[in-house]
């Protein structure tokens, strides 16, 4: 065991491992019981959470009954988000389908063939109005005629009225009694039938009653079995937890004396780690040793440094002849460039001579012997002129008739061509079509509709409208 003494008078102090340190403050404190340890048997903690988790499963159990309670009210509670949030989605489309719709439909009635089916459609409802007012002008005129008729006058006896008045009166006598007697029947069939329901909702009442009371008997004897059970249950439990407490106090005996046979076997083991530790120390405080370690350690410095001083000298060297090369290149760049231009300076004199000369070729030249100044060229193709004779370029003068054309379609209103939204050729035929069958004279809407197909390219057959 190490021990350190202080060389200034101080406290000394004793150095110990620290399994040996363990050891000791284990020792120390009393050693505790093993019906005082917490309960460390995480096994049966979970077999009762098992078994209460189970307990909730079953429908004969108050948590089973609980817990199928609120399942099936948040069933039901989702069941009734999910309605409503379907109910907001398409009450949201129904709007905004709405919306579009109400929006292609002023577009249309704004636009320029839109105005004109609903022109066309007033124009057929007033002569439906013109002609109903023109039919009831003639009805009236005709009951006026009728009524300024005149009418004849029939001549007949007055006593011929009363041949067969007591006739008749015994028959309506008899008439009235009939219907009295079947009035009779009738009151008294409806009584028989009222006092017929009555009895039946008696008797109903009463299997009611009988029904009620036999449901509630049913419902004691469930209660009592059930607590029945539930008393069973839990004897049962207390005898399970009476038998597996037994059990815990022996594993835990059983737990615990294996603990303290570990705790020896790592005591003694510590001790033989130990004793080889110390037995290294002292061959290491061994001095002719730990001069041979000094000797080998401080001659392999000096090969590293030796080492390091022949890389840097060998490195220093190369950067030396590399930038010896790299001069060399550059004059032999510099040289290589000067002579590029002597070349180049070269190459354009000459060619600068050799435009000098070909401006001069075509100049006139004079003879010695003639003053008339001498051309390369012959002077009898100078004055003379082409046969072939070029035709002038055509004018390109605008039409009258084109103009005017031009100017009508500037001033002329866009046709709907069918682009948009609630313009297309689609959306005015069935607008077409329900205005046509609305329309009772229907040459104001064809001529409508014969003008879209003419401007957008349509006929009968590629754009039908049944109603025209």
């Amino acid at each position: 065991m190490p021990f350190y003494r202080n060389r200034e008078g101080g406290p000394n102090l004793l150095i110990l491992h620290k399994s040996e340190w363990n050891r000791l403050k284990h020792q120390a404190t009393p050693p505790v019981s093993p019906t005082e340890a917490p309960p460390k048997n995480a096994y049966i903690e979970s077999m009762i959470e098992k078994s209460q988790a189970w307990i909730k499963t079953w429908p004969d159990t108050v948590q089973g009954c609980v817990a199928n309670a609120e399942t099936k009210r948040e069933k039901q509670r989702a069941e009734r988000i999910a309605l409503v949030k379907a109910f907001a989605r398409k009450k949201v489309s129904k709007k905004n389908t709405e919306a579009v719709q109400k929006a292609k439909q002023m577009i249309f009635e704004e636009s320029c063939y839109g105005n004109k089916l609903l022109s066309a459609l007033r124009e057929s409802k007033a002569l439906e109005e013109r002609d109903a007012q023109i039919e009831f002008k003639n009805k009236i005129k005709s009951q006026e005629e009728v009524e300024n008729k005149p009418t004849k006058v029939v001549t007949f006896c007055s006593f011929e009225l009363d041949k067969d008045v007591d006739a008749k009166g015994d028959q309506q006598k008899c008439l009235t009694m009939q219907q009295a007697k079947q009035n009779l029947e009738l009151i008294q069939k409806k009584k028989d039938e009222a006092a017929k329901i009555k009895e039946e909702e008696k008797q109903a009442d009463l299997e009611n009653a009988k029904l009620m009371k036999y449901i509630l008997d049913k419902e004691q004897e469930a209660e009592n079995k059930l607590k029945e059970l539930e008393k069973e249950a839990l004897d049962e439990y207390a005898a399970e937890h009476k038998k597996s407490k037994k059990e815990r106090a022996m594993w835990e005996a059983e737990y615990y004396a294996k603990i303290e046979q570990c705790r020896k076997e790592q005591e003694e083991l510590n001790c033989k780690i130990k004793q080889v530790l110390n037995k290294i120390n002292k061959e290491a405080q061994n001095p002719a040793m730990t001069k041979e370690l000094y000797d080998t350690f401080t001659k392999y410095q000096e090969e590293e440094k030796n080492r390091y001083e022949e890389f840097i000298a060998k490195s220093l060297q190369k950067g030396e002849i590399r930038a010896e090369k790299r001069d060399r290149r550059q004059k032999d760049k510099l040289k290589q460039d000067r002579d590029n231009n002597v070349a180049v300076a070269e190459i354009n004199k000459t060619l600068a001579e050799y435009v000098r000369q070909m401006e001069c070729a075509n100049k006139c030249f004079c003879d010695r012997q003639c003053l008339i100044v001498k051309s390369e060229k012959e002077r009898g193709t100078k004055g003379k002129e082409t046969d072939t004779k070029v035709k002038p370029p055509p004018i390109f003068t605008p039409s009258n008739k084109l103009t005017r054309a031009l100017k009508l379609r500037e001033k002329a209103p866009t046709p709907w061509t069918g682009s948009g939204v609630c313009a297309a050729p689609a959306h005015f035929a069935q607008q077409a079509n329900q205005i046509l069958a609305e329309c009772k004279y229907k040459i104001p809407a064809r001529k409508v509709v014969d003008e879209f197909w003419r401007n957008n390219g349509f006929d009968a057959t590629t754009l039908p409208i049944p109603n025209y």
